[in-house]
């Protein structure tokens, strides 16, 4: 990702970071917060691929670190969740486009004032035949477009109707009293409270794991614990090339065994706030949220009638002989996040680095690699490649596009965006940001009302970046995809502009 963002907005609040998203195999490409439009959550289906069933903004100084999401203020609303279907579909999808109207739009677009020399795109129809390009095999910085290789790999490789568990054991019962173990395993959006039904943040909530706890303890007459955690699931460590000052800027936070939502230290003003909602996407981070996650269960057994006598302050960790013991017990209490696909929408929408980073992990966990940034950033990175997606000139700093040194060509995001559109089926469509109904791009996109439901994409925004990966369905019920990368334009504003109107032109293809 690339330098220091441009902060023009973030005077009353924090912005979102990078914004929406694809999410599975039909294509589901979406955009940089400061950059898109989303057409919502998936109703219920699950996004499960092949195998398995940004940016942030911030009050940028001259002397913070560069690599910084460019984007302006700007409001997503609260994750939706209802279905909605294409216009069009892989039965009735036509594949011949009007190349008058193609060549068109391109020369407009490269004809714009102020895109500067450093870019490239890769046209393609919907059976991935290219038609137009420009540089495509030139790696450029690809900002929180990225994502959306993160997004193939997890739908390629996770059940993504599967959940991230916080499970509680119990060790040494005798007497009233007892050795609880919370173990974690990655479910970074927990809430203090009840489980919550409603949003994806705090679904799996401490307090409900605490009553469930209580309840067995209760029955057992004890009344007094020692409490201890197993953050084993996850080595705790910034991706090599992640400025660590993010974490007070509110971008990253690093993936841990278990978090209250990321780890996020809210200011009054945000504390009553809607969970999953772009009001609350930024504010400073725990590098360690672990400890102030099983406080809270601590505090809530205590408020329920159980002592903790040792262990309160959540930084008693468990030995090597307790992580043996409780691996071959079934734990006294559980929660469970929401499904994986609505996470990974989640993590799309708001183009949340943090998220981002976990599903790398988990996709590197699931396949075996090692448990670490590095094998985040190669288990995807493989399983992309194993797809058939050439990465010629790529590399991966990270699973989310925000720390420095990421390339990625756009012949590279134009096979990705393929492998979306053409893998799952049209069933992947439902859940698809598209232009128009969710305006979350301030005065940034020219997208309008009459490209309502056209336009399916993915943006990536740092302040010298923008990026764009999208699906269009034509007027003549086509489908063009594109891909475009733009490096360090005079105007980041012309730029931007440009691409929305080639993707807009495209709508007549």
């Amino acid at each position: 990702m690339t330098k220091l963002r441009k902060i023009a907005s973030r005077t009353a609040r924090v912005t979102l970071s990078a914004a929406l998203a694809l999410v599975v195999g039909s294509g589901l490409i979406c955009a940089d917060h400061n950059q898109m439009v989303t057409r919502g959550m998936l109703g219920g289906a699950s996004l499960v691929g092949g195998a398995g069933a940004g940016n942030a903004s911030g009050a940028g100084n001259a002397g913070a670190s560069k690599n910084v999401p460019y984007q302006p203020a700007s409001l997503l609303e609260t994750v939706a969740s209802r279905k909605v279907t294409p216009s069009v579909t892989a039965a009735t999808r036509k594949y011949d486009l009007d190349m008058n109207v193609v060549k068109k739009a391109v020369d407009d677009f490269q004809k714009t004032p102020d895109l500067g020399d450093k870019y490239g795109f890769a046209i393609s129809d919907g059976r991935g035949r290219e038609v137009s390009s420009h540089n495509a095999d030139t790696a450029y910085t690809p900002a929180s477009t990225l994502k959306s290789l993160t997004a193939l790999a997890a739908v390629h490789t996770l059940d993504m109707s599967s959940t991230l568990a916080t499970e509680v054991y119990e060790l040494n019962q005798q007497g009233g009293q007892a050795t609880l173990i919370i173990k974690g395993q990655g479910d970074m959006l927990l809430g203090s409270g009840i489980s919550d039904p409603q949003h994806v943040t705090g679904r799996a909530g401490l307090a409900s794991l605490a009553q469930e706890t209580v309840a067995k303890l209760k029955k057992q007459k004890v009344t007094q614990v020692s409490l201890a955690v197993d953050e084993s699931f996850f080595t705790r460590s910034m991706p090599a090339h992640m400025p660590p000052e993010y974490l007070q800027i509110g971008y990253f936070t690093p993936t841990s065994a278990m978090a209250i939502d990321q780890g996020k230290q809210f200011g009054d003003w945000q504390k009553n706030g809607v969970p999953d909602s772009e009001a609350m996407a930024y504010a400073p981070r725990e590098e360690n949220p672990v400890p102030a996650a099983v406080a809270s269960f601590a505090a809530s057994l205590n408020q329920q009638g159980i002592q903790v006598k040792q262990g309160a302050d959540g930084k008693q960790e468990a030995s090597a002989s307790q992580r043996k013991a409780i691996a071959s017990q079934r734990s006294i209490a559980v929660v469970h996040s929401a499904p994986l696909w609505q996470i990974l929408h989640l993590t799309l929408t708001l183009s949340d680095n943090t998220l981002a980073e976990l599903f790398g992990r988990l996709v590197a966990h699931h396949l075996g690699y090692e448990n670490s940034p590095a094998g985040a950033r190669k288990a995807v990175y493989d399983k992309v490649k194993k797809l058939g997606v050439d990465l010629a000139g790529a590399n991966l700093s990270d699973t989310s596009g925000l720390s420095d040194g990421s390339a990625l060509t756009p012949r590279t995001l134009l096979a990705v965006q393929g492998k979306l559109l053409n893998s799952a089926g049209a069933s992947a469509w439902e859940g698809q940001p598209v232009s128009g109904e969710i305006d979350t791009t301030g005065d940034l996109r020219a997208f309008t009302d009459g490209d309502h439901g056209v336009i399916h994409l993915k943006s990536g925004s740092l302040d010298d970046v923008t990026s764009m990966v999208a699906s269009i369905e034509t007027k003549r019920g086509g489908v063009v995809m594109v891909s475009v990368i733009v490096n360090n334009p005079p105007s980041h504003y012309a730029a931007s502009r440009a691409i929305d109107k080639l993707l807009v032109d495209l709508i007549a293809a």
